[in-house]
Formats: structure tokens, C-alpha cells, sequence
């Protein structure tokens, strides 16, 4: 009877340590290596989109700031983690170049390092326009303009709208970083209201031209 006690108490103990390590991932917390080895989890499906800017002119030293120039400072802070067998230091999942081309960052299923804070870099998406658009910056209006171009401004609607889609991600869960902590991030001059009209008016738009191809059908 002794033996069969103790072997009940370590399963409780077991049960009970396994309910809070699951609670606390599902809270945002990342596991332990030894138990994700263990035990392994699918990684949160995102809950929503956080924005950025990078705080830079276009150019640093005559280089052109992109994802892979964001990945090599990102790497001198410590940002490094390794995801599906490739390690990445950018922090950001995309960025989008002053001429509106979308780079890749981490990949999607892998966390992010762009928030300071844990639940946002599990369940939130970090995506980062290049530029400064803070006043208080050192680069606006300095070899940088004060708001993104409209170039940028058109690719950004569009890679919200499609992950928003992809994730059933609702619009007061596409943040400014400065929304979920202390930080001017991306910046007083950076045209959040009219970007929150503009994917509002394209997923509109994307639902009726839904709706007009099965009446036609």
C-alpha cells in the first residue's frame, strides 16, 4: 500500500507540474528547453500584428537598411534563436523597404524578439517599416522622411490584410509597438488611424468582391 501511495503522490506531483508548465505557455511564457524536448508544443497561432519602424534612415554607411542589415544588429543584441533548424537574429517576422517590397524575417510559427515583452513576441507578429518617423528621433526628417513612403503605406495594408485573413486576426489586434509598452515606437508621425481605415476599406472591399463572384456564380 506504501509503494502504491507514493507512486500516487509523484503522479500528482507530475499531473500538477504539467497543468502550470502548459498554463504558463498558453499565458505566453515560453517552456523550459528541457520540457519543450520532452514534450513538444505547437507554437501559438498568432493573435495579432505589432508595428515598428526601425528607428534608421533608409541608408547606414552608404548600405541600404533591410532585413539582412536589421539581422546583423539584431545578432549584436542577442536576439539569436534557431527556428525549423536555421537560426535567425532579426526580431521582426517582416519588413517593408521604402520602395514597398516585403522581406521576410523570422518565419511566421517562430517567435518573435520585437516587443520587450514575452506574450507579445509569442502571440503577436512583428512587422517593421523601415524608417524613423518620430519626432523625437534621431534620423527624422534627416536622411530620412517623417512618414513612411506610399509605397510602404500600400504593402503594409496588404501583408496585414492577408495575415489578418490567414489568422482570423480582428483590427484592434493590429498594434503600434508603442500600444503594449514604454516606447515612442513607430514613432508620433507614423499615419496609424489612416492605416486602421485602409485595411478596414480593403477587407471590405475583399469581402464584396467575394460576395459578387458566388452571386455571378
Amino acid at each position: 500500500m506504501r509503494v502504491v501511495r507514493d507512486i500516487s503522490i509523484v503522479a500528482l506531483f507530475v499531473l500538477i507540474a504539467c497543468m502550470v508548465a502548459w498554463y504558463l505557455f498558453r499565458s505566453g511564457y515560453p517552456l523550459p528547453p528541457v520540457i519543450r524536448r520532452v514534450i513538444p508544443v505547437r507554437p501559438p497561432t498568432p493573435e495579432g500584428i505589432l508595428l515598428h519602424h526601425s528607428a534608421t534612415p533608409f541608408r547606414l554607411k552608404g548600405r541600404m537598411v533591410d532585413a539582412k542589415k536589421l539581422d546583423e544588429m539584431h545578432r549584436q543584441r542577442g536576439f539569436d534563436i534557431v527556428c525549423e533548424g536555421k537560426t535567425y537574429h532579426i526580431g521582426y517576422h517582416y519588413v517593408i523597404l521604402p520602395d514597398g517590397r516585403v522581406q521576410a524575417g523570422r518565419p511566421e510559427n517562430c517567435p518573435g524578439a520585437h516587443s520587450g515583452i514575452t506574450y507579445y513576441n509569442q502571440r503577436y507578429l512583428g512587422v517593421c517599416v523601415v524608417g524613423d518617423f518620430d519626432s523625437h528621433g534621431r534620423w527624422n526628417g534627416r536622411r530620412s522622411p517623417k512618414q513612411p513612403t506610399e509605397a510602404q503605406i500600400r504593402s503594409l495594408v496588404k501583408l496585414c490584410v492577408r495575415l489578418m485573413r490567414k489568422y482570423n486576426i480582428p483590427l484592434q489586434n493590429v498594434r503600434r509597438h508603442r500600444d503594449v509598452n514604454q516606447t515612442y515606437c513607430p514613432g508620433d508621425q507614423f499615419p496609424y488611424r489612416r492605416l486602421q481605415s485602409l485595411i478596414a476599406q480593403e477587407l471590405e472591399q475583399r469581402t464584396q468582391n467575394a460576395s459578387n463572384t458566388l452571386e455571378s456564380r
